[in-house]
């Protein structure tokens, strides 16, 4: 739907909370950081052999570019929003700005679901399934991944309902949005965080078991357990508050002043995630080793 002017009746507004110079300038030092670290991650994963022919490194890669995501569409438009003070890009696209940060949870925190059933197939099967089959495997997993991703897109924009008219600002107005209904809301916060988050939880309790019993065979792979542990503790607890508040509204457009204290507060927890998952990746010796070459590598063509 376009925005129409000159609305009759009276309508709530989508408006922002908080210092609007101080939000703009603490969401540009958000995003610029995401997008380097980010980058930083996948440079790494390419400069290095060992990063690469690691499985978890593809499960790395999807996180990755999926914060990066943030950084770069994210991060921009909230900090347009608060600049500017209203949203200036369209009605239709308001609606998909607000379910990014779920998507974006979506691919993370599956994706780190994969890759700790990984290190447990791999620790438990290494010599019983040869290497082509386990890229097999790993490939249709996420060929799965995304066909379900694309399955819960679809489900989302199926379950959206005509809702509420509201204004952006004066003289502009957008008229029967189409938002989440109350299914649409509980489908795509039980697939995006509720279900994955537990699984992920429980597979890292039998992870623990299994260092426990066996520390040698778990503890040289890529990620030690103290960092997988750091990884789901980031990517699961962070999104914790936005899923469970902005979920509960299902179209995540508000207005009440209570209401946007609350989006933009945990929108910024979103962009914290992002900007912490790759300090994370950071804390493993080969990705530190990787950006140790590609600093030196730098230097010496500097100073040829």
């Amino acid at each position: 739907m376009d925005p129409v002017a000159n609305s009759t009746l009276p309508l709530p507004v989508y408006g922002q909370w908080g210092v609007p110079g101080l939000s703009a300038f603490v969401g540009s030092i958000f995003s610029i950081w995401i997008i380097l670290a980010n980058i930083v991650v996948l440079m790494a994963i390419v400069a290095s052999k060992s990063l690469r022919n690691a499985r978890e490194s593809l499960c790395i890669a999807h996180i990755t570019v999926a914060d990066l995501c943030m950084g770069l569409i994210f991060g921009p438009l909230t900090v347009d929003y608060f600049v500017k003070g209203f949203w200036d890009h369209g009605c239709d696209f308001l609606i998909y700005y607000t379910i990014i940060p779920f998507y974006v949870t979506f691919i993370t925190i599956h994706s780190l679901g994969i890759m700790t059933v990984l290190k447990l197939i791999s620790d438990c099967c290494r010599t019983q399934i040869r290497k082509c089959l386990k890229v097999f495997l790993l490939v249709t997993v996420f060929v799965l991944l995304w066909f379900y991703f694309m399955m819960m897109v679809v489900s989302t924009n199926n379950s959206r309902v005509v809702g509420v008219s509201f204004s952006l600002k004066v003289g502009i107005v957008c008229t029967d949005q189409l938002t989440l209904d109350t299914l649409g809301t509980v489908v795509i916060t039980l697939m995006t965080y509720w279900a994955p988050m537990i699984f992920n939880i429980i597979f890292l309790i039998v992870t623990f078991i299994r260092v426990r019993k066996d520390l040698y065979s778990v503890e040289r792979q890529l990620l030690t357990f103290k960092t997988h542990a750091v990884a789901v503790a980031v990517c699961c607890l962070l999104p914790l508050p936005a899923i469970a508040i902005l979920g509960n509204l299902g179209s995540t457009v508000c207005f009440t002043q209570n209401c946007q204290v609350m989006a933009t507060i945990t929108n910024f927890y979103l962009l914290i995630k992002s900007g912490l998952m790759p300090c994370v990746w950071f804390i493993s010796p080969e990705f530190r080793d990787s950006i140790r070459h590609i600093l030196s590598f730098i230097n010496i063509g500097s100073n040829i």
